[in-house]
């Protein structure tokens, strides 16, 4: 189980469009060349934009510098680029691009950058471990190793819409020892020289970029796509196996998704694990230990996510639930009697521990956690409400009422308070209203966690 710091989280649903006077990347053409001598990345970046706005903002990795920006008739356009660090995260450094629009030609922008990219580690965000390397190479938006929309701002970040989806098309040129995948569809495939020259599209409108460059193998049934490490085909098709049952199972929950041409890509161990709409990045423990394929169910169940329109999201509906969810499928799927009360009564114990070495913690609501930069408690406590909800109400009523607020507010997305009136108003129970009040609008339940032995005791 890989967590991911809140800021990354939260630009999960970046949207900058009420930010920046309706300027948006409507359509990425990116072009890139690795140079595994010198661990460089070289890039070419056309964007499409639409807005009103004189000033376009974009981010790239504090180490990748513009070389020049042109319109669509390749005139020169004025830029300033600055490394800076973000409002509300001052270790996080991004190369700011601030460019100026002219009233004509401006639809259509080309950038030229090069540099190096070396992750974030002293940040804090240790799974932003990015580079460039024959080994394994990642391009992605959570190390800004292509240009996002935005400014370096936390806040800004946090306050944007859900709305900002973009198509893409992507090449990548490297040694034809290697392989690009990404999770579009190729488009072509071309060698010269000992080099390939990989090209994909986008399936359906995204809101980030992920391009894994190693030694691939590819793995297909019907409308699945695993690209996996040569080494891990055995893992691959239990990955395979397992993203078949889950979905299953989740389609018979929460409502039918179609998920044609869904792609999987192993990535590197401590890289963090994403989801996006038309496939998931996930790291290799699930591929290599059978046990870790709960990574696996934990991921696909963000599919059915509602989307957060929180300013400052407490993650409980997100990743709360998909902590509850990879136990209750493992111990189904994989027929582990008991595996649900085993990892409940373990995640008591741990959330014990963090309630004792934080008073910010103990003291502090679960919708409040957003605010307070505190969203990794969701994804334990959460687990543990889910878990209390689920035995309150019983198995039925818990997957019935969730299917329908997913289908309530799978389009206008939804905030913390919404579900929990949701819940209230399902359910009309005295105990789930008190369940809701005692663990998301106060702290209340942190005297229950701490005088509960077992986990059972939070519910029975």
């Amino acid at each position: 189980m890989i967590k991911k710091t809140t800021l990354i989280l939260s630009l999960t649903l970046l949207s900058l469009s009420s930010l920046l006077g309706q300027v948006n990347v409507k359509h990425y053409d990116l072009d890139y060349e690795l140079d595994f001598v010198n661990n460089k990345l070289f890039g070419v970046a056309k964007l499409s934009i639409s807005g009103q706005e004189d000033t376009l903002n974009l981010l790239l990795y504090r180490l990748l510098k513009v070389t020049s920006i042109t319109d669509s008739l390749g005139n020169s356009i004025d830029f300033t680029q600055e490394v800076v660090s973000f409002e509300g995260f001052e270790e996080l450094q991004v190369n700011h691009i601030q460019i100026s629009l002219p009233n004509q030609n401006k639809s259509i922008l080309t950038l030229r950058f090069n540099g190096y990219v070396l992750g974030y580690a002293e940040t804090g965000m240790k799974y932003v471990k990015d580079h460039i390397s024959p080994e394994f190479t990642i391009i992605r938006m959570d190390a800004f190793s292509y240009p996002v929309l935005g400014r370096p701002s936390v806040e800004d970040l946090r306050a944007s819409a859900t709305n900002n989806f973009f198509d893409y098309n992507i090449s990548v040129t490297i040694p034809d020892s290697l392989n690009a995948v990404t999770l579009g569809k190729v488009t072509q495939v071309s060698k010269h020289a000992k080099q390939t020259r990989y090209a994909y599209q986008s399936i359906q409108p995204t809101w980030r970029v992920d391009v894994a460059v190693g030694k691939y193998a590819t793995l297909k049934k019907n409308n699945f796509n695993i690209h996996y490490f040569k080494e891990d085909s055995a893992g691959a098709r239990r990955v395979l196996r397992a993203v078949e049952q889950t979905s299953e199972l989740y389609n018979s929950w929460f409502g039918k998704k179609d998920l044609a041409n869904f792609t999987i890509i192993e990535i590197e161990d401590g890289y963090g694990s994403q989801t996006d709409k038309c496939g998931i990045i996930q790291t290799a423990t699930a591929f290599k230990q059978s046990e870790y394929l709960e990574e696996v169910y934990h991921e696909i169940s963000h599919l059915w996510n509602v989307p957060h329109i929180d300013k400052a999201p407490c993650r409980l509906e997100s990743e709360g639930l998909a902590m509850f969810l990879q136990f209750l499928v493992k111990e189904k799927i994989e027929n582990k009697n008991n595996y649900l009360e085993e990892r409940a009564q373990s995640t008591l114990k741990k959330v014990k521990k963090q309630i004792a070495d934080s008073e910010e913690f103990s003291s502090t609501p679960i919708i409040e956690y957003g605010e307070k930069n505190i969203t990794d408690y969701s994804y334990y406590k959460g687990m543990l409400f889910f878990y209390v909800l689920y035995h309150t109400v019983g198995e039925e009523a818990f997957f019935k009422a969730m299917k329908g607020y997913y289908i309530t507010f799978e389009n206008s997305g939804s905030t913390t308070k919404e579900f929990a009136e949701y819940l209230k108003n399902n359910f009309k129970s005295n105990k789930v209203d008190k369940l809701v009040n005692d663990w998301i609008f106060t702290s209340q339940s942190t005297s229950y966690l701490l005088s509960c032995e077992k986990a059972e005791d939070l519910w029975k």
